[in-house]
């Protein structure tokens, strides 16, 4: 358990400098780094994201994430980050946060459609 809480502890801090971040490419950087690392966890998570410290780090980054998705300078970036935030979150979290990310989607996908 000691690698799942030493990763949950880099993802944190991983989340915090992300949080702090201003530029825009800098905002981005951190999103698709993000991706890229929570990624292959996706596919292969279970109990690792119940860890407290696992957790505490996802709830951190998704409120950042969905800021981000509503300009639509971040759109590339914010929906596959939060989208990755959903897949590695716990099952509550995920309950109460899916609908609303589903719905925040519709409009994009509404003006793919009429292109």
């Amino acid at each position: 358990m000691d690698a799942v809480e030493e990763t949950a502890e880099f993802m944190r801090m991983l989340g915090m400098f992300f949080v702090k971040a201003h530029s825009l490419k800098i905002k981005h950087a951190y999103a698709e780094l993000l991706v890229n690392l929570l990624e292959p966890l996706a596919a292969t998570a279970s109990a690792e994201v119940n860890v407290p410290a696992w957790t505490q780090s996802v709830e951190s980054i998704y409120p950042k994430a969905t800021k981000m998705m509503i300009k639509p300078r971040h759109t590339a970036v914010a929906y596959p980050l939060v989208t990755i935030l959903m897949c590695v979150s716990k099952q509550d979290f995920f309950h109460s946060h899916w609908y609303p990310f589903v719905e925040s989607c519709y409009p994009k996908f509404k003006v793919l459609l009429i292109c």
